[in-house]
């Protein structure tokens, strides 16, 4: 039976909004995903998963591969979204546009505290993982809340693509273990052939244009008022690249 409770009308004042970041990669979309539907599964306030922006070749892979819709994309806030959760980011650089911090009642992330401030005590969750859905699919567990096959695909699928298969300096030996599980559940033999699949779906870049390359994922810092952007393109072979360079270069 697959259980995907998530499906809300956007900007509901009564309703959790969980989102990612900016340019979302695979596990910002997955985590909020996984983490939507766990809440609903939890009882209590009803959750739904949006992204912050369009969703990349990678994550589409994902989720026509597990058959699970594609959430709503939500580019501003405006007034209107309440109850918002942060997943896989806690930059304001990198929230959706307009978002009001005091509106954010819970926080659950991987990456460093970039200067995150609340006016009030919210749920916080930074572990030091090679991806937030490695600590969702953990929550699953703590609460006693049985994975689908489809959740554990989608969560599977986000580790070992913000990992690079495990091989990432950030991957660690939890990861390593939630895979294994994971991949049980979603009825996955081989987690690195699979992962092979993602990489390529990510890295087929013939079609897509400089822009896209230099902004597909970019994050945005402020250092004590010094502005800069990090982004990064995967690519199965370097040479990939090569006629694109002079392009990429300019943008």
């Amino acid at each position: 039976v697959m259980l995907l409770l998530f499906t809300a009308p956007a900007f509901a004042s009564e309703k959790l909004m969980v989102i990612g970041h900016k340019n979302p990669d695979t596990d910002s979309v997955i985590s909020a995903i996984a983490y939507a539907n766990l809440k609903n599964l939890m009882g209590g306030k009803e959750a739904f998963p949006a992204v912050a922006g369009p969703i990349n070749s990678e994550t589409r892979f994902v989720l026509d591969h597990f058959k699970v819709p594609y959430p709503e994309i939500i580019t501003d806030c405006k007034d209107q979204c309440k109850q918002v959760i942060l997943v896989d980011h806690n930059e304001m650089a990198q929230t959706v546009d307009n978002l009001n911090m005091e509106n954010v009642v819970e926080v659950l992330d991987h990456h460093r505290i970039g200067g995150f401030t609340s006016s009030k005590a919210i749920a916080f969750l930074d572990e030091p993982v090679g991806a937030t859905a490695s600590i969702v699919a953990n929550l699953y567990e703590q609460n006693k809340i049985p994975i689908s096959r489809e959740m554990a695909g989608l969560m599977l699928s986000a580790i070992l693509s913000d990992t690079v298969l495990l091989k990432s300096p950030t991957s660690t030996s939890r990861d390593a273990d939630t895979v294994v599980k994971l991949a049980e559940i979603a009825g996955i033999d081989d987690p690195k052939t699979f992962g092979i699949e993602l990489l390529r779906a990510k890295s087929n870049i013939a079609s897509r244009s400089a822009c896209d390359l230099v902004t597909g994922d970019l994050k945005k810092f402020n250092f004590s008022g010094t502005k800069a952007a990090v982004g990064q393109i995967e690519v199965m072979d370097l040479n990939d690249l090569a006629s694109k360079r002079a392009s990429i270069l300019e943008e």
